[in-house]
């Protein structure tokens, strides 16, 4: 039996038991109007949200960043100087403020962001937008946004997509090696992309730079740990090779010294030195039994040969 088809019966029956005259009108009329709302209430679609949220973390150096927002649809609507207005403050999405979290600071721009939780409004305009991180985290979208509680602003030329966007979107993308990547929102026809980067990269230069250079520590480990980040970060990759080699020099049989060294001298296309180190780290791998690293060596040495046999 269908809900509807029991709903009628039991006002039948109501009305049925009524004439005996045990019920009085007013019972009555209250009981037909609890079963009517009692089946409106049962009624509940469970549709899918208009903007559904959406929460990402990315890596960039030594910071996580988190980005959470509404992702509302285009559903055929004029976005930006028509749903968005133009020269306005906008939540950057739907529903709460889209927040930003990140544990270390962050270069946004050329603006520096302090470790902490903020909230991301932008001003969109036909050729530029202004991106703003706000202290104030406990309002809903913009509706009491404040601008003496901005923390940064940046003005950031838009672009045009070639491909429509139905839905609004935020990413981190083009990382690179070094912590820096782009922050880019795209929605309808309009790409907007702000330059982000970890501080990471710089202090661990001035680390190096000090340490390294002004301080002359010439321990392997600490030659090592230069040589495998300005390798790591493609800079200068003579001195990279030099501090490696002064590491070998002082420590001959530690396997991670020359197999750094043939990659280095390979990329400077100094096959010969990376030659001879491949076949220094491939002694200590054999000796060690490093079966996966023999057979790499084995296989880099080969190319190696023929890349300094096709040079001559």
């Amino acid at each position: 039996m269908s809900y509807l088809e029991g709903k009628r019966i039991a006002v039948n029956n109501i009305i049925k038991y009524s004439k005996t005259g045990k019920m009085n009108k007013l019972l009555i009329v209250l009981l037909i109007l609890s079963i009517h709302s009692s089946a409106q209430n049962k009624i509940n679609f469970p549709t899918p949200p208009a903007s559904p949220v959406a929460s990402f973390m990315q890596e960039l150096g030594n910071t996580e960043i988190t980005i959470s927002y509404g992702r509302p649809f285009a559903r055929g609507r004029k976005i930006f100087g028509g749903l968005v207005p133009y020269d306005s403050v906008w939540r950057t999405g739907a529903g709460e403020s889209t927040q930003l979290v990140c544990n270390d600071e962050i270069i946004l721009g050329d603006k520096l962001i302090p470790p902490g939780r903020y909230s991301f409004y932008t001003i969109p305009s036909p050729a530029n937008w202004i991106i703003i991180f706000n202290t104030d985290t406990t309002i809903h979208g913009a509706f009491g946004y404040s601008q003496a509680k901005d923390l940064v602003r940046i003005t950031v030329p838009s672009q045009q997509l070639t491909e429509f966007q139905e839905v609004f979107t935020i990413d981190i993308s083009d990382i690179d090696n070094r912590g820096g990547g782009t922050l880019q929102l795209r929605w309808e026809n309009t790409s907007v992309k702000i330059p982000v980067r970890s501080t990471a990269d710089e202090k661990v230069c001035r680390q190096i730079e000090e340490i390294v250079l002004r301080q002359q520590n010439q321990t392997p480990d600490v030659l090592f740990q230069a040589a495998a980040y300005y390798y790591a970060t493609s800079r200068d990759l003579s001195l990279a090779a030099e501090w490696v080699e002064k590491a070998e020099q002082t420590d001959g049989n530690n396997f991670s010294y020359p197999n750094l060294l043939q990659k280095i001298a390979g990329d400077l296309k100094q096959y010969q030195k990376a030659i001879a180190a491949a076949k220094r780290a491939l002694v200590i791998a054999e000796k060690t039994k490093m079966s996966n690293q023999v057979s790499q060596l084995r296989k880099r040495i080969e190319e190696l040969e023929n890349k300094y046999s096709g040079r001559n």
